[in-house]
């Protein structure tokens, strides 16, 4: 079962799930934004870094999947599990969404660019709620982070069908290679 699947449970249409701490910064768009000379630090040949690239820049950026709107933004929807201690993030898919959409998505970051009222408010409209059900609820997506958080052990994968075949696993290899690296640095400044 999803971490989030319960929390998100009154959101029927939008849930915010705020990446765990250790995973900050580990993403398909990190990677797509990241030079070839980068990528072939985390094992990535040029064919494949080049097929993520080009995949990343043609997908397909029209109508929000959530409200219908112009889209600007990809989104990467991950489930994370926990098993044992162990966290698993999986990338299940990409989908488009306008930016409000996003912002709502992402409460953390909302919060942080102090654009928090501004993603409720959508968050709200967008699942026919009130504020007051999304305070509330918020409050069990934020518990529900503050575990994932605390897990230090975590592994990645990409559901087949996200990515062609052929790159899948190489990514894949790269992110969790990202995720230690990342993991190195944050106990040695």
């Amino acid at each position: 079962m999803d971490a989030y699947e319960s929390a998100c449970s009154v959101f029927n249409k939008l849930c915010p799930q705020l990446v765990p701490k250790p995973l900050w910064g580990v993403s398909l768009a990190k990677l797509a934004r990241m030079s070839t000379s980068e990528l072939s630090l985390l094992g990535l040949e040029p064919r494949v870094a080049g097929g993520l690239k080009s995949f990343w820049r043609a997908l397909p950026r029209d109508k929000c999947v959530i409200c219908g709107s112009k889209a600007s933004d990809i989104d990467e929807f991950w489930s994370y599990h926990v098993d044992s201690g162990r966290g698993l993030a999986r990338l299940v898919s990409l989908r488009s969404l306008c930016g409000k959409c996003h912002l709502a998505k992402h409460v953390g970051y909302a919060s942080v660019t102090g654009r928090l009222s501004e993603a409720l408010e959508h968050l709200a409209r967008i699942n026919n709620s009130t504020l007051s059900d999304v305070y509330t609820h918020l409050d069990k997506i934020y518990e529900t982070w503050e575990s994932l958080s605390s897990i230090t052990s975590w592994r990645v994968e990409i559901s087949e069908g996200v990515l062609p075949g052929d790159i899948r696993a190489e990514v894949e290899k790269a992110l969790n290679k990202l995720l230690e690296r990342n993991k190195r640095g944050r106990r040695n400044p």
